[in-house]
């Protein structure tokens, strides 16, 4: 096969956070790095998709931190041709700021796939609602989705919340990837061998209508190759993160995705 007739469309996402266990500076770790990939990507021409953890954002300025950087930054990001859609960590609603300045989040509420559909309704229009309200543009409007943690499933509360809502994607799926772990786990290792499948309920099964779920890109590598990458990444420079950026992304259990 030569691929003559075939095209490719990339959509380039990237989570647009905090880590979710509280740790980071918004400048280093969000901001700046923000800013580094829009620059990187527009001598390419090609547009960014921040997945944005509007709850976190939230929960800060209740408890009196100003965010007016990230609003600008992401205001100003769609008005260049870049988007923004919707990512939430619940463990971050109510979060609290301790003496160190460090943020204490609930890991009893780190997996979106737990809640009760009441309260994922909740989270998810106050996501939408919060940032379309900073865009602010007569065209814009959040209709993208991706759990925290990729931790959806079970997915059919989320499923049905989101359709409540008016989204029409769902970008959750990474395929092949599983996390054991207790209180983070996800398994997508049965998915469709499809680059997009329609989902109503089980975003691991394909349905006749419902959400798109556009799953992200993944490559099959071996678990000794990847806990050497991991390990590598955190004891050389910055520890695989922006430069200036501290913090870590272990989750209640400190589990490791395969």
């Amino acid at each position: 096969m030569d691929g003559k007739g075939l095209s490719v469309h990339l959509i380039l996402t990237v989570d647009y956070e905090l880590f979710g266990n509280g740790l980071g500076c918004i400048d280093r770790c969000v901001i700046d790095p923000a800013e580094r990939m829009m620059g990187i990507v527009q001598e390419c021409l090609a547009p960014l998709t921040f997945i944005v953890e509007a709850t976190e954002f939230i929960a800060m300025e209740a408890g009196g931190e100003s965010v007016d950087g990230v609003r600008r930054q992401l205001a100003l990001a769609v008005a260049q041709g870049h988007d923004t859609q919707l990512h939430v960590h619940p463990q971050w609603e109510q979060a609290a700021r301790l003496s160190d300045g460090a943020w204490h989040v609930d890991d009893h509420r780190w997996r979106m796939g737990d809640l009760p559909f009441e309260d994922t309704l909740r989270l998810l229009r106050t996501g939408k609602e919060w940032l379309e309200a900073v865009v602010n543009a007569a065209d814009y409007r959040v209709t993208t989705f991706r759990a925290g943690g990729w931790c959806i499933q079970p997915s059919g509360a989320a499923v049905q919340a989101l359709l409540k809502l008016g989204f029409r994607v769902d970008s959750t799926v990474a395929p092949g990837f599983r996390n054991a772990a207790r209180g983070e786990w996800s398994d997508f290792r049965s998915v469709p061998r499809r680059p997009y499948w329609n989902v109503d309920g089980d975003v691991c099964r394909e349905a006749s209508s419902g959400l798109w779920e556009v799953p992200i890109v993944t490559g099959r590598i071996a678990a000794w190759r990847h806990l050497r990458a991991v390990k590598s990444s955190r004891t050389s420079g910055d520890g695989g993160f922006a430069c200036g950026c501290e913090g870590n992304y272990l989750g209640p259990d400190g589990g490791w995705g395969m």
